[in-house]
């Protein structure tokens, strides 16, 4: 993402390899949080059929409900 960053501002010279431990100690307010896998149950289930289906159905009920843009938001299970 860094050099995605980078690149929209017409840098082309590629990140360090431990550019991300150099920003967070320049940035202390910042912190990292170890990720917690998923349960092998989720992964099994994950397939491209069911995203599919489930945006699918998505894209209908928005319809059906008229909701507009402005009234979606995105949230995990964690309400982040």
């Amino acid at each position: 993402m860094a050099q995605l960053i980078l690149a929209e501002g017409g840098v082309s010279i590629p990140v360090g390899y431990r550019w991300a431990d150099r920003f967070l100690r320049r940035h202390d307010r910042l912190k990292m949080k170890p990720g917690i896998p998923l349960e092998s149950s989720r992964v099994r289930g994950s397939t491209r059929e069911r995203f599919e289906n489930f945006f699918k159905d998505l894209r209908q009920f928005i319809a059906d409900k008229n909701i507009k843009p402005r009234h979606i938001t995105n949230m995990d299970e964690h309400s982040i």
